[in-house]
């Protein structure tokens, strides 16, 4: 539920959207880390960070 980042009632565990929106983002990762290696990663975040003007 955590990778969806939707709100679900207090007493439901999951809602399906939800996994297949969780599911969707877990795939993109994974398709990301397929293409870049870590340290791309690492350096596209100080790049952007550098473009913000902010540390992340």
């Amino acid at each position: 539920m955590q990778l969806s980042g939707r709100l679900i009632e207090k007493n439901k565990e999951f809602t399906t959207p939800a996994l297949l929106s969780g599911l969707w983002v877990f795939m993109k990762m994974m398709n990301v880390l397929k293409i870049y290696d870590v340290e791309a990663l690492f350096a596209f975040k100080e790049q952007i960070g550098d473009m913000m003007g902010m540390e992340l």
